[in-house]
């Protein structure tokens, strides 16, 4: 007999292609004609409008889920009921689903799935705040776009918890199930971290914690069984690779009683941020939150997180969000925030300390390459390599402000005048422009380099600038006029970084040669050249008393150097790539570095009195 096939039709939604089916319906492609979009159509199975009281719940459901808003959540625009179709009309997330990623790759790395599941568990978090269960939570529900991102796409069995209940029947996907979906129970929000947990298990493991041997009824008899109450095989016996914090995490998911695991999706995100249990889950599981190995006197070397977790340096913090290096990195002036950006278009706003997310701010075209906050902390400036916009943005609510269009190319570098009121950027024209903050326009531009201008910054009194470019040239200008006040010195490798030191007394630039040169601020003169990289300087950064500078290489090292003899203090080698980024908080109470890796590691340093003795400082434990 011929297979029939039904195709929906709608007076306003063209259905184009069929992209996926499963027990709750079928997913398809189609254009919004009204808005020249495409869509995304969830068909619910046929029927539900004979059903007068399920048609208005689902109804009612589908007006809660559209009060949903989150850049990790399918936003839902519509729910009808059309020639027999109920359906409900979500964004068209474009990339792979998780289920096909994970079956034509393999178990994931262990970093992409710390970053993928901070950004799960802020959604799950945000639709139980909107009192929404999502009941399917599961590897081909979840999107993961061209750029990284992980998007949790379908709800098509989601229940709202303030609506009544029609039935308690355990829909859902039986291998993801959790042990009272699976026995009929009433559930709460905790259901969908035990899925959650499910699908963190399958990334890492390449398998889910139990299977079914066939599609028969005994087969899912023994599966929901198991469920119920046999342990799933210990992730680690699966991937010996996986951190052990990263398993206890994942086992809290996966706890049969709902009490046991995590309260809420946000618990879960800052576990995996910090690399740790909370203490009430990690006293109650056994384990401590950072395996000490070894002890000297004093001194306690910890066990350092493979990909997320506490520092070596008492509680540091390995920031995964990124999924391209890390290329800029700046700290609020009051020291309580930090700023990354990246190549994958993205500049997020973090805690300090905590490691929360804050904002993620989404604008730019092209690889983030440079940033800078104004000296009151008010706003951010971020340039990219591709769009040739400074863009500005409000720290406060994350809004973006301003675009400032003049550059004609690719923008490097950017810097905030100390008074906040000027913004001068470095562009791959050999451009210097100088932008009025308030007036929002340009107001000079200036032929600086006969190359790329890849660092710009001003002196601490705010009466120079200075920059490095591609030619091999770090120049001075008065900032005011814009006229040349001084070459400072040339080499035959990129100048990438140039920073003027909070004392007022030094100008830094790091180049491609591998050296850092120390020049003094005032005459110009070249003080000493430091050399501790192979290869190319990539960043520098003063203290915040201007006695310490710290270089980062493409060598995947940061030296750390005493100003005043230009001694190496330390060099420290815990990047996995090229670093790209340093930043002092202006504190003085954190040194962060940002890396080709797509991590950010920000280390707590020592306050207080110089002192310490020889092998404290051997150890690197108080930088």
């Amino acid at each position: 007999m011929p297979q029939t096939i039904r195709t929906p039709v709608f007076n306003r939604y063209e259905v184009l292609e069929k992209i996926g089916s499963g027990g709750m319906g079928t997913v398809y492609k189609a254009r919004d004609t009204h808005l020249d979009r495409c869509v995304a159509l969830k068909m619910l199975p046929p029927g539900l409008q004979e059903h007068p009281e399920t048609l208005e719940r689902f109804r009612r459901e589908a007006q809660a889920l559209a009060c949903l808003k989150h850049p990790s959540i399918a936003t839902v625009y519509d729910a009808n009921v059309e020639g027999g179709f109920p359906y409900l009309v979500l964004e068209f997330i474009e990339g792979k689903n998780l289920e096909r990623i994970l079956a034509e790759h393999g178990p994931m790395p262990v970093h992409d799935v710390v970053r993928m599941g901070i950004e799960l568990a802020e959604a799950i978090d945000h639709i139980h705040e909107h009192r929404v269960v999502h009941r399917d939570i599961k590897t081909s529900n979840i999107i993961v776009e061209p750029e990284g991102r992980a998007v949790l796409a379908d709800f098509g069995i989601a229940l709202v918890a303030s609506l009544p209940r029609i039935s308690r029947e355990a829909l859902g996907t039986p291998e993801y199930m959790s042990p009272e979906q699976a026995d009929g129970k009433a559930l709460d929000g905790r259901t969908d971290l035990y899925s959650f947990g499910v699908v963190l298990y399958e990334c890492l493991s390449g398998v889910v914690p139990f299977e079914r041997d066939g599609d028969g009824l005994a087969e899912l008899t023994v599966l929901m069984t198991d469920i119920l109450k046999a342990p799933p095989m210990p992730l680690r016996q699966r991937r010996p690779d996986v951190p052990n914090w990263l398993a206890a995490i994942v086992d809290r998911c996966l706890e049969k009683d709902p009490a046991a695991r995590f309260a809420s999706g946000a618990e879960v995100a800052q576990a995996l941020r910090k690399g740790r249990l909370p203490k009430r889950l990690a006293r109650a599981n056994g384990t401590p939150a950072v395996k000490p190995v070894s002890r000297f006197g004093k001194a306690t070397i910890y066990e350092y997180p493979e990909a997320a977790g506490e520092s070596q340096e008492r509680g540091g913090l390995v920031l995964i969000s990124h999924i391209k290096p890390v290329a800029a990195i700046a700290f609020s002036p009051d020291s309580r925030r930090l700023a990354t950006a990246s190549g994958d278009r993205a500049v997020r706003i973090w805690e300090v300390g905590s490691g929360r997310l804050v904002h993620t701010l989404l604008g730019h075209q092209g690889h983030v390459s440079s940033m800078a906050f104004s000296p009151d902390g008010s706003f951010l400036a971020s340039g990219d390599r591709e769009d040739g916009v400074v863009h500005l943005w409000d720290t406060r609510s994350g809004q973006h402000r301003q675009g400032f269009e003049g550059n004609s190319t690719q923008v490097w570098s950017v810097a905030f005048s100390p008074d906040g009121q000027r913004l001068a950027s470095g562009g791959s024209d050999g451009m210097v422009r100088f932008w009025d903050v308030r007036r929002k326009r340009l107001v000079r531009t200036i032929s600086a380099h006969g190359g790329y201008v890849l660092s710009v910054a001003f002196s601490f009194d705010g009466q120079r600038l200075a920059s490095g470019g591609s030619d091999g040239a770090v120049r001075l200008w008065d900032a005011g006029s814009g006229r040349a006040a001084n070459i400072l010195g040339e080499v035959n490798k990129w100048m990438n970084a140039v920073a003027f030191s909070p004392d007022r007394r030094h100008l830094a630039s790091g180049s491609g040669d591998g050296a850092v040169r120390l020049w003094d601020a005032g005459s110009g003169q070249l003080a000493r050249t430091l050399r501790g990289h192979r290869g190319y300087v990539m960043a520098l950064a003063f203290s915040p008393d201007g006695r310490r500078l710290a270089s980062a290489g493409r060598d995947q090292a940061v030296c750390v150097w005493e100003t005043d003899s230009g001694r190496l203090m330390r060099r420290l080698e815990d990047h996995n790539g090229e670093v790209m980024a340093v930043a002092y908080s202006p504190n003085g109470k954190y040194l962060a570095t940002g890396s080709k890796d797509t991590t950010v590691r920000m280390r707590p340093l020592r306050t207080g009195k110089a002192g310490g003795s020889r092998l404290k400082r051997f150890l690197g434990l108080w930088l």
